[in-house]
């Protein structure tokens, strides 16, 4: 049993060719059986071709008993009820017959041993990685083979090993997507091969023109599983992918229940899709009962969200969800330090279709608030200026010349000074934000502001100005001070003093 694409065919054929303790081996596919009715009929011909009777499967399992045989049923998913009634059948009437069948879901018949089999593995998202770390991965190994078969040149270097593992977990491990994907490598480079792994058009690329018509694409593939889950499934199945990472039930019911899906419907349709391989167990903390969408189920479920037309609300229920959790946490702790990475994830999908056509800015601009000292604390300030100015650029004219909008002009200013897209437009952040601040008489952040102004002079060679901050900023410290405020005043007259005083002459005080 296993997720569509994993393997399940090959592995079964290349086992019946291996295997000498059974005297006959029959191989039943019923990839083109269509009905539950016509199971018994395709077992019996696979058995016992030459045989016509009234009862087939009777006379073929009478054919089976005389020796020591195995039955391999394979592609069940699709008409497993036929497939469990004739399983059950071969096995109450012909003790010296074994069955093997592959499926997506167990059979669910007495005396079946499910063995499950998982994707390849994947290399961790964790730490630097090398070329022979990551081939060491069997994911990785198949796609270097079937990139090189599609044309790619060169072995796999250091600095590409992280890009292609990064593929690889974003294909879930699964072989046959692996390979389709890869084979696209020669034309659009690694680099252009991760950045459409979110694009419908991965899903349409081509395999090999002789394999079997579901295992031409992996949207065929996921069309294949798709078309078998109930009406409320498929529907939970897309409100599902709002979710970027793992999930709970309960926060899968807040989200996905609603216009037409009861709260019991979500329960049955997660345990249905857990049974089809199509949503794993398990997350980052087991003990959470976290869930988690397969990628490739979640690219595949994403794009048929989007012909819904109720996907705003369920987007909405998914943003304000992320956003009443940090509403709590940032109650309880002063903070919002606490998310956990899974949090994270899906707060960044609120933030981007809150701040997207058809959004809510009020509800972006409020996470975005909540999530900068999350940010700040660990020191991801390229994206916590990403969201400042998406979060002014949506700002509701209620909140201009806020508290709210000066903390956003705050945090910017931060992220624009320690973060890796250079220093323009800093310094209009400072006209801006210093003159709010005063105003608001929002002391702290106006000597936040005013130490950044001094960083700012510093590392452009201005000792003058930077001087000149440094004693206003010392002075506003006299009346509004910490011992963190006290600290920084120290070091920045230690620091600009002697550059500012060479710089001028050795003259005096100078002042704002």
């Amino acid at each position: 049993m296993g997720p569509g694409g994993v393997g399940k065919t090959t592995l079964v054929t290349a086992l019946a060719r291996s295997l000498r303790n059974f005297d006959e081996i029959r191989f039943v596919d019923l990839s083109v059986v269509t009905d539950d009715a016509l199971v018994e009929a395709a077992v019996a011909s696979s058995v016992n071709s030459s045989v016509r009777s009234s009862d087939p499967l009777r006379d073929a399992v009478t054919w089976l008993s005389k020796r020591r045989s195995l039955l391999i049923v394979d592609n069940c998913e699709h008409v497993i009820n036929g497939v469990a009634d004739a399983v059950s059948f071969v096995l109450k009437h012909s003790l010296s017959t074994h069955v093997l069948a592959t499926s997506i879901e167990a059979l669910r018949v007495t005396g079946e041993a499910v063995y499950l089999l998982r994707p390849l593995g994947t290399p961790p998202h964790t730490g630097r990685m090398t070329a022979n770390h990551a081939l060491a991965w069997p994911s990785v190994e198949l796609f270097m083979s079937r990139a090189v078969d599609g044309g790619h040149k060169g072995a796999l270097a250091d600095e590409e090993a992280a890009i292609v593992a990064a593929i690889c977990r974003r294909l879930d491990g699964n072989p046959l997507a692996i390979e389709l994907v890869a084979s696209r490598v020669g034309m659009y480079g690694l680099d252009g091969v991760l950045e459409l792994l979110d694009n419908q058009l991965t899903l349409r690329w081509r395999g090999d023109r002789d394999a079997t018509p579901r295992h031409q694409t992996v949207q065929s593939l996921l069309d294949w599983s798709y078309v078998l889950l109930s009406k409320n499934t498929q529907t939970v199945l897309n409100r599902l992918s709002v979710f970027a990472s793992e999930f709970t039930i309960d926060a899968a019911t807040d989200v996905v229940a609603g216009s037409g899906i009861s709260d019991a419907d979500v329960s049955m349709a997660i345990s249905e899709l857990v049974d089809k391989s199509m949503v794993s167990s398990g997350g980052v903390d087991e003990t959470t009962g976290a869930l988690k969408l397969r990628e490739i189920v979640r690219t595949y479920a994403a794009f048929r969200l989007t012909r819904e037309p109720g996907r705003h609300e369920t987007q909405r229920r998914h943003a304000l969800l992320y956003l009443r959790r940090m509403r709590a946490r940032e109650g309880r702790s002063g903070k919002n330090t606490s998310l956990h990475d899974f949090d994270i994830g899906n707060v960044r999908t609120a933030l981007e279709w809150a701040f997207s056509e058809g959004g809510d800015a009020e509800i972006g601009v409020e996470t975005c608030c909540l999530l900068l000292e999350t940010f700040q604390d660990l020191m991801q300030f390229d994206e916590c200026r990403r969201w400042c100015q998406r979060a002014l650029e949506f700002l509701p004219p209620k909140h201009q010349n806020t508290e709210l909008h000066l903390k956003l002009l705050e945090s910017l200013t931060i992220a624009t000074l320690f973060g890796h897209g250079g220093d323009t437009g800093v310094a209009n952040l400072f006209d801006v934000g210093l003159p709010l601040s005063r105003r608001l008489k929002n002391h702290r952040i106006e000597s936040h502001l005013l130490a950044g102004l001094g960083m700012y002079h510093l590392k452009q060679g201005d000792f003058r100005s930077g001087l000149n901050v440094a004693e206003a900023y010392a002075n506003k410290v006299d009346h509004h001070s910490s011992s963190n405020d006290n600290f920084v005043a120290g070091w920045m007259l230690v620091n600009d003093v002697p550059h500012a005083r060479r710089a001028i002459g050795g003259c005096g005080h100078l002042r704002l």
